[in-house]
């Protein structure tokens, strides 16, 4: 099956529908459990979030504003809506901010993302060695548990010897990771499917990785809110994932852009445990509308992906 589930193939409408009905139940539980929420919520009816041009009275709340808010009211900033011993754990960010993850089945939204890139319960996956505050990790491995597969940390003293014992047939990591391990091999391995962490490959970068890998796919993610957008079949353009609002607007700005428009991507967040509303990212591109080649119907976001931080 090509697509992960039908939520992939719903109309705009329907799916817009879904998304605010759901927003809306979730503030309605999360405003009295989180300080921080109930404040960004203030004077806003929560019965009257249907659309897009609702959502746009609610302040954006930025990275830098969210430090400040851990610091005053930690460990979350109040912008937690569940108990802290209902997470799995809590994970330290590049930055010295805390993200919570729940104990929900692919909390961090990688399942979707890790079947559009062709990974399967029958694969073995290397995932090369992360620093310990790489949050890109421990948001794939949740996804790879989730789909059923397995993974097998990339050992750079014998790589070639584990992979041969393992069969491993996938792989997880960044380019450098990726060349790294193409250097210490003798006979360079075929995985089936990888998955590139970070910036848009070049041309030339996805050459070099023709020989080490049949089919290379990328992804958005942030550590506040797991995968954002994933590459399916075409490598300039991503699909946004579903359990998520995605604006784009206006830098510095609470204004939403049109849609095509380069801007701030702005993401609210449909997690019952820590609903991000209205959080902006601080990275900046354009939605795409339309049906994607693939059939799915989600907006799109150009995979040229800048950053002001």
């Amino acid at each position: 099956m090509p697509h992960f589930d039908r939520l992939e193939l719903r109309s705009v409408a329907s799916r817009e529908l879904a998304a605010f009905r759901d927003l809306r139940a979730i503030l309605g539980i999360a405003k009295s459990r989180a300080p921080s929420l109930r404040a960004q919520l203030k004077s806003i009816p929560i019965d009257q979030l249907k659309t897009r041009a609702d959502l746009a009275h609610i302040p954006v709340v930025r990275t830098a504003q969210m430090a400040m808010l851990q610091a005053e009211k930690p460990p979350f900033g109040g912008l937690l809506a569940t108990r802290i011993t209902s997470l799995s754990r809590m994970i330290a960010g590049k930055d010295g901010r805390l993200h919570p993850e729940g104990r929900a089945k692919d909390w961090w939204g990688a399942g979707r993302a890790l079947y559009a890139a062709e990974f399967r319960p029958t694969d073995v996956v290397l995932t090369a060695p992360p620093c310990a505050e790489d949050m890109a990790y421990p948001i794939l491995e949740s996804g790879l548990q989730a789909l059923g597969a397995v993974t097998v940390p990339l050992n750079l003293q014998n790589p070639e010897h584990l992979i041969s014992r393992t069969s491993a047939n996938g792989f997880i990591g960044s380019f450098a990771q990726a060349q790294s391990l193409l250097n210490q091999l003798q006979t360079a391995p075929l995985f089936e499917k990888a998955i590139i962490i970070g910036p848009k490959l070049s041309h030339e970068m996805r050459n070099t990785l023709a020989r080490f890998c049949r089919t290379i796919h990328q992804l958005y993610l942030r550590p506040e809110l797991g995968v954002i957008a994933y590459q399916a079949t075409e490598p300039d353009r991503l699909i946004c994932n579903e359990g998520l609002i995605m604006e784009i607007v206006a830098p510095g700005t609470d204004r939403p852009l049109p849609i095509g428009q380069r801007g701030e991507i702005v993401i609210t967040r449909l997690n019952g445990d820590y609903p991000l509303l209205r959080f902006g990212t601080g990275d900046f591109s354009n939605l795409i509308s339309g049906t994607s080649p693939c059939g799915r119907t989600h907006y799109r976001l150009d995979a040229q992906i800048t950053s002001s931080l």
